[in-house]
């Protein structure tokens, strides 16, 4: 259940930091928010109100983030994830309203034209209900892809930046609309006709930088800044969050 905005004594906001930018937009709704600026150890430490912690398997910490003085992880492109699978995170999750941001970068320009499907981010119930953005196996393309109720919602982005990009997927099946941002602008058309979002979050299918604990599809490169609402982030507010 999403608990009161944070007060000072719970999530500093003392200083400057890309992070006090995350927070401070709409956070009445954010359900999760993973800076991934960790140094060590394995834990992933949620800093919303919620505090839905996951765990990390095999990324490389500490290293050089998108330019905000904090760190990120590496994912090697072939065992590394985070998990972020929680029953408090799986109670907070409506498949039905959500806004996914992350800031994500792949290794190099090769890596855009490897064939292999890369996520940075997916979140599955099952093969008929599952949310991912990823790169896709085509080249040079990031996929954002909704599948709810059997019914499969997709916008194709062209792009082979090798640098930090900033990506947002929002969904609202009331407003029957799914969009995706890259850099803060929307990319594609908004699409309609959305289906209905059923189950609970798959505790093998909710990762960070993976599709599964296999580990399948898994990133090549680096992710930070990744951050859940459950409520769609207005155009304005998508363009702040881009600007680091």
């Amino acid at each position: 259940m999403l608990n009161d905005f944070p007060t000072l004594y719970q999530v500093p906001l003392l200083g400057s930091g890309y992070y006090r930018k995350v927070l401070r937009t709409r956070g009445d709704a954010l359900i999760a928010y993973w800076p991934m600026w960790e140094a060590g150890g394995s834990i992933v430490q949620d800093r919303s109100p919620e505090y839905n912690n996951g765990t990390y398997t095999g990324v490389t910490l500490g290293q050089a983030g998108i330019g905000d003085g904090r760190t990120c992880p590496l994912f090697d492109g072939s065992s590394d994830y985070a998990d972020i699978y929680s029953a408090g995170l799986n109670g907070d999750f409506n498949g039905q309203l959500v806004t996914i941001a992350a800031w994500a970068k792949l290794y190099n320009a090769a890596a855009w034209t490897d064939g292999v499907r890369r996520e940075v981010i997916y979140l599955g119930v099952d093969a008929s209900n599952y949310i991912e953005v990823c790169k896709n196996s085509t080249s040079n393309n990031v996929a954002f892809v909704y599948y709810a109720g059997g019914t499969a919602k997709q916008i194709g982005h062209t792009t082979s930046d090798t640098n930090w990009f900033h990506l947002v997927l929002t969904v609202t099946r009331a407003g029957d609309a799914m969009k995706a941002y890259v850099n803060g602008s929307q990319t594609g058309s908004t699409q309609t006709g959305l289906g209905t979002w059923a189950g609970s979050l798959n505790s093998s299918n909710t990762l960070i930088g993976a599709q599964n604990k296999s580990p399948g599809a898994v990133w090549n490169g680096w992710i930070a800044h990744i951050a859940l609402w459950a409520a769609t982030l207005s155009d304005v507010e998508i363009a702040y969050l881009a600007k680091k």
